[in-house]
């Protein structure tokens, strides 16, 4: 009887990581019969209903934004209109327009707070007529606000707020940042975004203090511009915080009726962990795959959270492939985050078991048939709420790989030159909706505790090689330790081994003076890579598109959240070379959606899994002393949440 265990892949968000990764959707070409050739978009109900909240009060006619900050917040919000998707449901409340600001004006505008626009389906028109008559004015009661936009909200699913101030609340009671707990802790699914527009400490305190309580992110600024940018980024995140694509399905609790896979991208929930905390049993959904001799399936499971979680708690996701009989069949692979610095938004977990009847493939293993798959969600993360989850699959058909080179060398690193004149561009804020770059530089900024995504499409013989270069952001002198690392993915969001082109893919300044993080490649993309010993080099065994991601940890200093510039500088290194022949693909053709596809005739396929997470930094000695930490509490966590399988 013989079986293979993959060994276990620790991912650690809670240290802020770089991760490039592609999702199945992202590769160009012409797929085969087996697959389709798109992916089906969620639906527009998996948009979060949400509150903006615009402060109106008295002092927002100061004119330093240059002019008005009122009409700086109204142009922010006309110009958000613009940028809203499809579908998404979006109200407009305000506080302090009805009344002055002397002490006599108090009782009653302590009560000014209106609802200008239900949330509802966007109506651009009506909203924007509404925001012009806008005139600022009275008090601040963002305690009793935030009641109100809450009351307004549905009463079950995700929901966000998103709240502009310019100042502390004038009102209290009831606090701010208590009534923010207090619905966060009555079980709401809520998250409060929080922007400070030209705020002193104790209103940046506050504000930081509301959006902390909920999960949330406050982002601080200076100027109209930057409160455009901010609103407009705020917002995104709130009402998608990671758009989950797919074709919906329903995995069983047990193997017995277990949904069959097609080739393609899915949208499911993974149910939460049963038991107390901290370490509660995993929870199983179950699928299965039709395998065939040649192929080789890949297989992807992405555990989505909607907030940032409290510091210290732990998401893990595991994916299972076996037969009936997991003692003659049994492949394994785990993934979890470990939260030390409020950054977990999302855990992924990839697995390959080989070639099906290859070399590797094992003698109690199925050459041609039916497959189980289980995804196991475990940890404290979010304990007692269901999480999205997409599930990738690919069945990668037998290749005819005669005439192309070997498995590549490890190769020096590629050092990226300084960013040159940059295009402003918008990151994504997931693996499927990030922007599909060409080399070149780019501007964009990002705000701490956010996670955004770009993509790099590579064919077969070329390798990726880029540099963050981070600016300094307003306010920077008091500015806590944001930690930065550089890491990367494959096109089924393996981890990647990167090698370091500078020598700070690892930083605690991010923020506070210019940075550079950067990675390249460690070899061409080629098809024979998956025979190297060496597992970083196996994963870069497939062509399509590779996603950079930049992710920021919040600042030790507590309100401390400005937007953080940055230059993206992208270089792809290498011409175009032949790739496999594929033979015809020997599953349905009726699948759901897109899997990978390389340029010309064949579909690309993902790495071998098993390649390490991480790269060498010269993260200062605390850092990594940090992160050694998380990684032992990390594999203790993950012995004890997932030591009883069915």
């Amino acid at each position: 009887m013989t079986h293979r265990i993959w060994r276990t892949a620790l991912a650690l968000p809670a240290v802020l990581v770089i991760a490039a990764g592609v999702p199945a959707s992202a590769f160009a070409g012409t797929a085969p019969a087996g697959t389709a050739s798109t992916v089906t978009a969620s639906t527009d109900d998996a948009y979060t209903p949400t509150m903006i909240i615009l402060d109106a009060s008295g002092s927002m006619a100061t004119q330093d934004a240059p002019g008005p900050r009122i009409d700086a917040a109204k142009n922010a919000v006309i110009s958000l209109v613009d940028q809203l998707p499809k579908g998404a449901n979006v109200g407009l409340e305000v506080y302090g327009t009805s009344t002055g600001s002397a002490a006599s004006d108090k009782p009653a505008g302590c009560r000014d707070i209106k609802i200008l626009a239900p949330v509802a389906a966007v109506d651009g028109s009506k909203i924007k007529s509404v925001v012009s008559g806008i005139k600022a004015s009275g008090y601040t009661p963002i305690g009793a606000a935030l009641e109100k936009a809450a009351a307004a909200l549905p009463r079950t699913g995700p929901r966000s707020i998103v709240l502009v101030s310019d100042g502390i609340d004038t009102c209290a009671p009831p606090d701010p940042c208590k009534v923010a707990k207090d619905l966060k802790s009555q079980g709401l699914d809520l998250v409060v975004h929080t922007v400070g527009f030209r705020v002193d400490d104790a209103a940046r305190s506050q504000l930081s203090c509301i959006a902390s309580a909920t999960g949330g992110s406050y982002s601080d600024v200076a100027g109209a511009s930057g409160l455009a940018k901010a609103l407009e980024r705020r917002v995104q995140s709130a009402i998608k915080p990671y758009s989950a694509v797919g074709s919906p399905i329903k995995g069983t609790e047990t193997p017995a009726g277990a949904p069959q896979l097609q080739p393609g991208q899915y949208v499911d929930t993974a149910a939460t962990p049963i038991g107390n905390t901290p370490y509660p049993q995993a929870s199983s959904k179950y699928y299965t795959i039709d395998v065939h001799k040649g192929e080789t399936p890949y297989l992807a499971a992405t555990i989505i959270t909607p907030s940032i979680p409290p510091t210290g708690s732990l998401l893990s996701a595991s994916l299972t492939l076996s037969s009936s009989d997991p003692g003659a069949c049994h492949f394994q692979k785990m993934a979890q985050s470990l939260n030390l610095l409020k950054s977990i938004e999302s855990t992924t977990v990839t697995l390959s078991p080989g070639e099906v009847g290859g070399p590797d493939w094992p003698q109690g293993c199925p050459t041609d048939g039916n497959l189980r798959v289980k995804v196991e969600r475990g940890g404290d993360a979010f304990h007692g709420q269901p999480l999205a989850m997409e599930l990738l699959y690919h069945a990668e058909p037998a290749a005819d790989a005669s005439g192309l080179p070997g498995p590549a060398a490890k190769q020096p690193a590629i050092a990226v030159g300084s960013a040159g004149a940059a295009t402003p561009m918008q990151a994504g804020t997931s693996f499927n909706d990030a922007p599909l770059l060409k080399p070149g530089s780019y501007a964009d900024s990002i705000v701490p505790g956010e996670s955004v995504f770009v993509k790099v499409h590579l064919e077969w013989g070329q390798r990726l090689a880029y540099a963050f270069h981070t600016g300094v952001a307003p306010g920077s002198s008091g500015l806590g330790a944001i930690l930065a690392s550089s890491t990367a993915s494959s096109p089924l969001r393996t981890d990647l081994a990167l090698s370091e082109t500078t020598g700070t893919n690892a930083s605690t300044d991010l923020g506070r003076r210019p940075v550079t993080l950067s990675g390249s490649a460690l070899v061409p993309v080629e098809y024979n890579n998956r025979q190297s010993p060496d597992a970083g080099i196996q994963a870069y065994a497939i062509d399509g598109d590779y996603y950079v991601r930049l992710k920021a940890g919040l600042s030790t200093t507590a309100g401390q959240s400005p937007a953080i510039p940055y230059t993206l500088q992208i270089d792809v290194v290498g011409s175009p070379t032949q790739g496999p022949s594929y033979a015809a693909a020997a599953g349905p053709t009726d699948a759901p959606s897109t899997t990978p596809s390389s340029k010309g005739q064949s579909p690309s396929s993902p790495a071998a899994s098993g390649a390490p997470a991480g790269n060498a930094s010269s993260a200062t000695p605390w850092v990594w002393m940090g992160t050694g930490f998380a990684a032992l509490l990390a594999g203790a966590a993950a012995w004890l949440v997932f030591r009883r399988r069915p």
